[in-house]
């Protein structure tokens, strides 16, 4: 009596190597993507990200270098951070619940332009 068939072993481990593969190459890219996409059109003005870290064991994600435009003049920004912190609940994210157990932003700001700042 066979216990295992190999080769639904070795296609559940291939499968498995290439989604995990895809998620370290990529996953960051996406997120930060849909951020700067999907909150420019909220915002109704330019959002950058600089770079964006996951941790799908630590169940938390890093961004860093955020820059929010002014509307009415794009070469200036409103709200500059160096980093954001995010640590989730993992367990409520299968519940298709985003749960924001720590937020901690860095750097908070606004970059000034012209000669005075106040």
């Amino acid at each position: 009596m066979k216990i295992f068939r190999w080769q639904g072993v070795l296609a559940f481990v291939l499968i498995g190597g290439l989604v995990g593969s895809f998620l370290i190459l990529f996953l960051d890219g996406m997120i930060e993507r849909s951020i700067e996409e999907k909150g420019s059109m909220a915002a109704k003005t330019q959002i950058d990200i600089a770079s964006l870290s996951t941790s799908l064991f630590a169940q938390s994600i890093v961004l860093a270098g955020i820059e929010v435009a002014n509307p009415d003049n794009n070469m200036e920004n409103l709200v500059q951070l160096e980093t954001l912190s995010l640590d989730l609940d993992g367990v409520q994210a299968f519940s298709r619940k985003i749960v924001i157990d720590e937020l901690q932003a860095q750097g908070l700001g606004k970059k000034w332009t012209g000669s005075s700042s106040p």
